[in-house]
C-alpha cells in the first residue's frame, strides 16, 4: 500500500518537471527571436493580453517579429496561454483547458501612425493532446511607438471570444509605416 503523501509527491515532481520544460522553451523563444530581430532588423513585439471565453478567462503572452512589408506589416512569433481560474473540478476536468501554447501569424490589413487593424490566426495545442487553429481579428492602437494596447474578437470551438492586451515593440520602430506609405504612393 503506498500512502497519499507520496503519490502527492510523484505527481507535484512529475508536475514540476512539465513546468520547468515549458519555462525552459518559453526562455528560449525569446532569445531566439531577440537574435532574429537584430540579424534581420525586424522589430520586435512583446505582447500580454487576456482573452474572455466562454468557459473562462485566460491570460497569455506572446513573442514575435513583426516583418514590415510594403502591403502590410506580417507578424510571427510564438504564444503561451493559461486558464487564470483554476478550481479543483475545473482541473480534473479533461475537457477544461489549462494551457494552450504554439505560434501564430497576423497580417495587417490597415494601418497608419495611431491603429493597425490586422488578421490574426494561432494555431498549437490544448493541453498538449488537442491541436486547434483560431482565427481573430485585431486593432492594435498605439500609444508611443513603441507601447500600445490591442482589442479584439476571435472564435474559439465555435463559440465568440474577446481579447484585450498590452504590447511592447522592441527595435526597428522607426519606420513602421514607411515602406506601405511608400508602395501606395507609387502605385497612384
Amino acid at each position: 500500500h503506498i500512502p497519499n503523501d507520496f503519490c502527492l509527491v510523484i505527481n507535484c515532481k512529475t508536475h514540476k518537471q512539465k513546468v520547468m520544460k515549458t519555462l525552459r522553451i518559453i526562455s528560449l523563444l525569446p532569445i531566439t527571436m531577440l537574435l532574429a530581430s537584430v540579424a534581420f532588423s525586424q522589430s520586435l513585439k512583446v505582447s500580454t493580453y487576456t482573452e474572455v471565453t466562454r468557459v473562462s478567462p485566460k491570460v497569455g503572452t506572446s513573442i514575435g517579429i513583426v516583418l514590415q512589408g510594403y502591403a502590410g506589416n506580417i507578424e510571427i512569433g510564438g504564444f503561451y496561454q493559461k486558464n487564470s481560474v483554476t478550481s479543483q473540478t475545473e482541473y480534473k476536468s479533461r475537457m477544461s483547458e489549462q494551457n494552450f501554447k504554439g505560434i501564430y501569424g497576423a497580417f495587417s490589413f490597415y494601418n497608419n501612425d495611431l491603429v493597425d487593424l490586422s488578421f490574426k490566426v494561432r494555431t498549437g495545442t490544448i493541453n498538449d493532446e488537442i491541436f486547434a487553429i483560431v482565427p481573430s481579428v485585431h486593432g492594435e492602437f498605439s500609444l508611443t511607438q513603441s507601447f500600445g494596447f490591442t482589442l479584439g474578437a476571435g472564435v474559439r470551438v465555435g463559440m465568440p471570444s474577446g481579447h484585450a492586451g498590452l504590447t511592447l515593440k522592441i527595435g526597428n520602430t522607426k519606420n513602421q509605416h514607411f515602406n506601405s506609405r511608400q508602395y501606395k504612393a507609387r502605385r497612384r
